[in-house]
């Protein structure tokens, strides 16, 4: 029997339609329900049948024809149509495989070792050197329209800004064995200014050492694991992009890059830089890394989208606030993207 499996977000709802392990498909709603504006119509419930069976329809399926399984930030809502299973987010993240998943959204961080999360609108009205009167609009306005998105570089800098300020002085943890995947309505809505969200990477990663990173734009990761947790027969992987290879460093760097067919060069930088060296999508080219707090390190790295991102600065985990460095990287990020 096809399953669908939804993971309801605080911006937009992520869907699976599993028909087999051939045939399956992803989706992203840009909505979620909001009780001020859309009561007057439909029940949350009747939202959500209404979003899911649309669906369903794409592919010649009715919604009773599925097993509807669903998770959500931070519980999923309960709703009144028949559904096979219900899960929490916080349940739901340890049961991802393969990857170290970072979920993040305009109001919190979460990861398998830890949650990081506050009450965006009374902080912001309370607290006028936190915010200033854009932003401090911007998030009453999502309390109304949770799908909205910032438009400029500015406004999402100061979201972004915001987001990492959850952490306080605290620094996630990140294994160094597993690829990286981020996922959550932070990276699965679109962004006007998609070099903010390697910025923001850069800025999750606040310790040294080479890290594969890859954004899932589906939320996948959670998708498959709430589909085979409700299935263990079914033993789906995700799909996220492969995105490149981050090489973090407190300090400066030499690093060579060895090339399948041969070719080398040698990207040396001083502290406090960021910059991207283009690799092949699907290349896995030898690096041999030097640093002082790292010892000499020799393996084989994923191009993937973006290719090799280097991180010299030596204060992680916020916004930058050197505006040279700032224009550097989005420059950087620029051109590997072609904008």
């Amino acid at each position: 029997m096809p399953v669908l499996a939804a993971y309801i977000d605080t911006q937009n709802v992520s869907i699976l339609l599993y028909i087999s392990h051939e045939e399956y498909y992803l989706y992203n709603f840009p909505y979620v329900y909001s009780n001020d504006v859309f009561s007057a119509s439909y029940s949350e419930s009747t939202f959500y049948q209404a979003v899911f069976d649309y669906f369903c329809k794409q592919h010649k399926l009715k919604l009773s024809d599925c097993d509807v399984v669903i998770s959500g930030f931070l519980e999923p809502p309960r709703l009144d149509f028949n559904l096979k299973y219900y899960i929490s987010l916080f349940d739901l993240i340890r049961r991802v495989n393969g990857y170290f998943p970072i979920l993040v959204n305009n109001y919190s961080i979460f990861t398998q070792q830890g949650f990081y999360c506050w009450d965006a609108v009374k902080g912001a009205l309370s607290s006028e050197e936190m915010m200033d009167s854009e932003e401090v609009n911007f998030y009453s306005n999502t309390e109304l329209y949770p799908q909205l998105v910032a438009t400029d570089l500015s406004t999402q800098s100061d979201i972004d800004r915001n987001i990492l300020g959850l952490l306080g002085s605290a620094h996630l943890r990140i294994p160094d064995n597993q690829p990286l995947i981020f996922g959550g309505s932070r990276f699965t809505q679109i962004n006007m200014v998609p070099e903010l969200d390697y910025m923001m990477i850069l800025n999750l990663i606040q310790q040294e050492g080479v890290f594969d990173i890859r954004i899932d734009r589906n939320n996948s990761a959670i998708l498959f694991a709430l589909l085979n947790l409700y299935d263990s027969n079914i033993n789906m992987e995700p799909t996220p992009e492969l995105e490149g290879t981050v090489i973090s460093t407190f300090t400066g760097l030499e690093c060579m890059v060895k090339s399948e067919v041969g070719t080398s060069q040698v990207v040396q930088l001083d502290k406090n830089r960021i910059f991207v060296l283009p690799v092949g999508l699907n290349e896995r080219p030898a690096i041999m890394l030097k640093s002082p707090n790292i010892d000499t390190l020799e393996k084989r790295v994923s191009g993937g989208r973006m290719g090799i991102i280097f991180d010299t600065r030596e204060n992680k985990g916020r916004q930058i606030d050197d505006f040279r460095v700032f224009n550097s990287g989005i420059k950087s990020f620029s051109n590997a993207l072609g904008i």
